[in-house]
């Protein structure tokens, strides 16, 4: 499994998952596809400020203005969790 680091269990699983999104990503709406909890990975990982999976989605073609169930987009996840944007 190239490119995936020692971490936690639950950063392994969303490293895959992201790996998952990017190679469905070939399909319509595959990167963004939101989950049961109405939140597509790029949702997430902005929200945790993980800048290496939103760059990985956004380059497999993830849209950076994908809406959450609330009408969110990933930037808002960020800001409203005090990570620098821009």
């Amino acid at each position: 499994m190239q490119g995936i680091r020692r971490c936690s269990q639950s950063h392994y699983v969303l490293q895959l998952q992201a790996q998952e999104a990017a190679a469905r990503g070939a399909g319509k709406g595959g990167l963004d596809r939101a989950s049961d909890s109405g939140l597509a990975l790029l949702h997430l990982f902005a929200a945790l400020g993980w800048e290496w999976g939103i760059t990985a989605l956004l380059l497999a073609g993830a849209d950076c203005d994908v809406r959450d169930a609330w009408g969110r987009t990933p930037l808002h996840w960020a800001a409203s969790r005090g990570h620098e944007v821009g």
